[in-house]
Formats: structure tokens, C-alpha cells, sequence
């Protein structure tokens, strides 16, 4: 019996050692295979630092784990550690169970080079392996992440991406292999750093190599019951512009439960920026049917000076100060969107224009601006967008674009008619004054009209009032011959009659036909030495004058009224002097006018450039004075 005892104590312990010695052997066995048939199984090198095994335990470590580009020099994918622990059982149901799985450090660049993926060659592999797991399924029990990253570079298209991500977290997840149905009890992110860059591309995105359409992927299931990304940053940088941009937004939290894309799902998502700025963005929608969805948008207090690169780039002006509110609410339905946008801005200025510079739109932006604030120095539009999102012509951001775009166009080219309908006062009844060219004072409806447009002034103090005067000099000289000479006729007939002097009503009501009237011209004309037979009525009175005397006189009287209306402006309504341009139109201009007289009425601004229209005749371009 002893014998028998000493036989069986030596076989367990050979069987101990030979147990022994294969826990000890089989993980530098194990990597040497791996290393040895790394290209059979993925066509690349993969190197590996450490590995270790207990099959008492079910346990399995990685160290430094390195899978290189097709030149076995420039890595490809790596990871630092890779540690799991995995149960027995399962194994005979055809399940892994693995309760552990810690991954410290992974990383892979994605690259495109020619229009080709640096990861085709793999999986082109991995597409050519036709044999079959015996596996159904995979219970993840717990599940951690530290200091992942992935690089994204595509030169041809002008853009890279760098993500990295602190940390990540999942428990109790279920991935059944033969149906493609992944279950993830909880998904949580934490630290996600998101780099985008763009750039000139140096080859367009369309001179890319067409690629054969991949096959149709097996229907998936996916459901995350508890989805979180929290503590997360991006950092935007735009160095195709003349000024790079660079917009960092931090405080990222995307929410939502029951992630399912076959399925309506809710995400929350919520961010900062700098100086206090914050979105809020809801969502509603399925991701398997996008041509259905809400999206409701709350942008407040962004600086604005963060999209300066943008306005210099567009407008040739840097945005200086102001920040900027937008709430935007969409609704689309069978890719048919009905949108609703308010755009909120306080304070928003610019500096002076950069003259070396040619913008892709030409207009003086500090003008409008100044035009579009209210008496709180806000602007405020309400932009409605609607279309269909499958309609190669339609834009969002290039309608709501275009149509800030045009409207400080038009509030730039005609300002005062913007202030005049803004405040109330009906722009195209105040942008002209009415006169007669020969009148000495101002009627009611006229001093009405001074009023309106003073008072509008006074709301834009920054701005200069002008009011320039217009006659068709032509037409004026032969009016004014003829009032000159109704004048005298009147003046003999009343000195004759013992009454006061003609007034201006007096002498405008005396008819062109009256007898008398027209024999004291005749007289006149015959005085002269000139016939009187074969010439008109008006020709035959301007016969009676030296045109170049008669316009003298008719300029002074021109300028008397402007002294008029100034003096009026100033002392009636104290508007500062300098504030206030009362003139004439220049003689060039004056030749070519052939409409009815008036005051044309602007609104000018210090420095802006702007298109004047002068009534009756062509466009002027000057710079407006201040």
C-alpha cells in the first residue's frame, strides 16, 4: 500500500509539473505564434512587448501591442495594455464570458493617401476569410477604457481629426456575433478631446478615384440603454481662411436612453464656449430615417470677435466686439424642412476695413450695422428657412446667409428709408422733400416733413443729416423769368393801384393768360427790339434776360433757402452743427436733373462707403462725408 501510495504521489506530481511547466511555456509560445503568423492572419507586422497567461485564472495581459503600416516601420494601431479576464464554462455554451476588460492607451492613425485608405489591405483580409467563429455571442461584464486615441488625416480632402478619450466605461453588455445584435447596458465617455482641422486641400474632393460601392452590411441591432458623454472638449481650426479661426468649445455633454437607430431616440446635448457662451441642442429622430427629425437649437452669448477670421474673410472687416444669440427651431418631414431662426446680436462692431483686401461681398458693414441697432444697440432678425433638404440648390446656412447679406445691402444703399420705415415714419414720403424752386419760406406739410426727419437724426446721433437741394436748372430758369416778370408787371400795377408790394401767392396766381399781363410782355419785348410774332409765350419772356445773370440770381436764391432750412434745423430741433449738411447738388449734377425739384435726404455715416442715387439722373459713387 505504501508502494502505491509513493506510484500515485509521484504521477500527481509529474502531472503537476507538466502543468506547471505548460502555464509557464504556453504565453511565449502563444506570442511567438502571433508575431510569427501576424501577416497570414492580417497581412501586417504586429509586435509584442509582453504576454502574459494564467490558465488557472482565465486571465490574459498585453503589453505594448504594436500593429505597423505595410512598410513594418511607421505603426499603424497599438495599444499599452490589454488585460481581461475570461470564464471556462461559457466556452462550452459557445459564449465568451469575459468579466474584466481593461484597455490602457490604445491608439491607430487612419490616413488617406491617392484617394486609398491605409487600412485597405486589411480589410481586404479580413473580407477573404471565409471560415466561421463557433462563437455566439460575447458577455462583457465590466469594461475600461484610459487614454484612447484616433487620428484621422486626409490631405487630398483638406482635413484632420484627432480624438482622444480619457476614459470610458460599460457594464453588462451582450454582443451576439451571428445576428449583429449588440446590447451595452451603459455607455459612458469622459474626457473626449475633439481636434478638427482644415485646410487647403491640394487636390480637389472630386478628382478622388472612384471606388466600387461596398456591399449592402448585414442589418444591425443596437441598443444602449444608458448613454453618456460627459467632461468632453473640441477644438475647431479653420486655416483655409485669410486669418486661421480657431474655436475651442468645452463642457460637452451628450444624454440619452434607450439608444436604438432602428428607433425615434432623444439626445441632449449641451456645451460652453469662451466668455460665457453655451449651447443647447435637442434632437428627435431615428438614424436609420433622417428624412424625419426635430432639431431644436439655443445658442447664447457667443463672442462674437470668435468668428472674426470669417467676417474679414467675407467682408473685409474684423468684428471687434458684440456677442450673439440664435434660437433656431426645425422641423423636417420627408426631408422637407420648415425652419424658424432668431437672430439675436448686442453690441456687434467692426473695425476699419482692410483696403488691401478683396471681399468676396462689398459692402460697408460698419454702416449697416449701425443702421440695423435698435436704441439698446441690438439687432434682431427673424429669418424663416423652408425647402427641400434633397434639392441640390438648397442651402440652410446659404439662405439664412444670403438674406442677412442682402438686407444690409439694401439698408446700406438707402439708409434713410430703412431708418424712416423702421422708426415709423414711411421712407419713401421723408427720403424727398417736394419744393417749388422759387419759394421763399416753407409750407405746413414741408416744416411737417423737417420734423419727421430731424427726429429720426436725433435717434442715430452718430450719423450726419444731409439734405441737398435739386432743380432742373432748365426748367427753373424759364420759371424764373417768368415769376421775375410777373413780379414787375405787379409791382407797376399795384404801385399804380396804391397797394403793398406782390407778395410770392400774389405772384404765382397772376394766369399766364391774363391780357394785360401778356401786353406788359409784349412791350417789353418790343422795347428789347426782338419780334414779338413767331415765339412762345415762356421763350419770349426768357429772351428778356442774360441767362448767365438769371442763373447767378436763381443760385443766390437757392442758397438763401438753405440757409433757411439750416437755421430752421438747428435752432427748431438742436441737432449739432456738424451733424447737419444743407447744400446744393453741384452744377454737373444739376444739368443732368430733370425731375421735379426737392431736398433728397440722407442719412451719412464718417468713412462709409456707399452708392448715392441722384434722383432724376445716374448713379454717383463717392465716400460719404462725415
Amino acid at each position: 500500500m505504501r508502494k502505491l501510495l509513493k506510484i500515485l504521489a509521484y504521477g500527481l506530481g509529474t502531472v503537476i509539473l507538466l502543468v506547471l511547466i505548460v502555464a509557464v511555456t504556453i504565453a511565449p509560445a502563444v506570442k511567438y505564434y502571433i508575431e510569427s503568423h501576424s501577416r497570414e492572419m492580417t497581412g501586417r507586422k504586429i509586435l509584442i512587448a509582453g504576454l502574459h497567461l494564467n490558465i488557472f485564472t482565465g486571465s490574459a495581459e498585453i503589453d505594448s501591442l504594436r500593429l505597423y503600416e505595410r512598410d513594418d516601420i511607421t505603426v499603424f494601431a497599438s495599444v499599452d495594455t490589454l488585460a481581461l479576464q475570461i470564464g471556462y464554462r461559457p466556452l462550452l455554451h459557445h459564449s465568451i464570458d469575459i468579466s474584466t476588460l481593461r484597455v490602457i492607451g490604445p491608439s491607430i492613425t487612419i490616413s488617406r493617401a491617392g484617394g486609398k485608405a491605409n487600412y485597405a489591405d486589411i480589410a481586404a483580409k479580413l473580407a477573404s476569410d471565409t471560415s466561421k467563429s463557433s462563437f455566439e455571442s460575447v458577455i462583457l461584464g465590466t469594461v475600461q477604457l484610459r487614454g484612447g486615441n484616433v487620428v484621422y488625416a486626409d490631405p487630398a480632402g483638406g482635413r484632420s481629426v484627432a480624438v482622444s478619450v480619457g476614459s470610458l466605461n460599460t457594464g453588462h453588455d451582450t454582443l451576439r456575433l451571428p445576428v449583429s445584435a449588440y446590447l451595452f447596458d451603459s455607455l459612458h465617455l469622459s474626457q473626449v478631446v475633439l481636434n478638427v482641422v482644415m485646410t487647403n486641400a491640394a487636390a480637389a474632393e472630386s478628382s478622388r478615384t472612384a471606388q466600387s460601392p461596398a456591399p449592402p452590411a448585414k442589418p444591425m441591432s443596437l441598443l444602449i440603454r444608458r448613454l453618456l458623454i460627459d467632461d468632453s472638449r473640441c477644438n475647431l481650426t479653420d486655416s483655409t481662411l485669410i486669418s486661421p479661426c480657431r474655436i475651442p468649445v468645452s463642457g460637452i455633454t451628450i444624454s440619452a436612453s434607450d439608444v436604438d437607430p432602428r428607433r425615434e431616440n432623444s439626445f441632449a446635448i449641451r456645451a460652453s464656449f469662451p466668455e460665457g457662451g453655451r449651447l443647447d441642442i435637442d434632437w428627435k429622430g431615428s438614424v436609420a430615417d433622417l428624412t424625419n427629425q426635430q432639431i431644436m437649437l439655443n445658442l447664447q452669448n457667443l463672442s462674437l470677435p470668435l468668428l472674426s477670421p470669417y467676417c474679414l474673410q467675407y467682408t473685409a472687416y474684423d468684428i471687434t466686439e458684440g456677442n450673439l444669440n440664435f434660437i433656431s427651431k426645425n422641423i423636417i418631414r420627408e426631408n422637407n424642412i420648415e425652419s424658424t431662426n432668431l437672430l439675436d446680436a448686442y453690441k456687434m462692431n467692426v473695425g476699419d476695413k482692410h483696403g488691401d483686401l478683396k471681399p468676396k461681398i462689398n459692402l460697408p458693414l460698419g454702416l449697416a450695422l449701425y443702421l440695423l441697432k435698435d436704441k439698446d444697440d441690438k439687432i434682431s432678425f427673424d429669418i424663416p428657412v423652408k425647402g427641400n433638404l434633397n434639392d441640390p440648390q438648397f442651402s440652410y446656412s446659404g439662405i439664412i446667409l444670403k438674406t442677412l447679406v442682402n438686407l444690409m445691402v439694401k439698408v446700406a444703399l438707402s439708409p434713410f428709408r430703412f431708418l424712416a420705415r423702421a422708426f415709423g415714419a414711411g421712407g419713401d414720403k421723408l427720403e424727398n422733400i417736394e419744393i417749388d424752386p422759387l419759394q421763399t419760406d416753407f409750407t405746413a406739410q414741408q416744416y411737417r416733413q423737417i420734423s419727421d426727419v430731424a427726429a429720426i437724426e436725433k435717434k442715430k446721433p452718430d450719423m450726419t443729416l444731409a439734405l441737398t437741394q435739386y432743380v432742373n436748372m432748365k426748367d427753373g430758369l424759364r420759371t424764373f423769368a417768368v415769376y421775375k416778370t410777373k413780379a414787375a408787371y405787379l409791382a407797376e400795377k399795384f404801385r399804380d393801384q396804391q397797394k403793398a408790394s406782390p407778395t410770392y401767392e400774389d405772384i404765382t396766381a397772376l394766369d399766364d393768360g391774363d391780357r394785360e399781363y401778356g401786353a406788359y410782355v409784349d412791350s417789353l419785348v418790343l422795347l428789347r427790339g426782338v419780334p414779338a410774332q413767331g415765339i412762345a409765350g415762356d421763350d419770349k419772356i426768357l429772351s428778356l434776360y442774360n441767362t448767365d445773370s438769371l442763373r447767378i440770381e436763381l443760385g443766390r436764391k437757392l442758397t438763401r433757402r438753405n440757409d433757411i432750412l439750416r437755421k430752421h434745423v438747428l435752432t427748431s430741433y438742436r441737432i449739432p452743427a456738424k451733424k447737419l449738411i444743407v447744400r446744393t447738388a453741384d452744377t454737373t449734377t444739376l444739368a443732368s436733373f430733370t425731375d421735379s425739384p426737392r431736398y433728397k435726404v440722407e442719412m451719412l455715416m464718417q468713412g462709409a462707403d456707399s452708392s448715392t442715387s441722384v434722383p432724376g439722373g445716374a448713379k454717383k459713387h463717392a465716400k460719404l462725408p462725415g
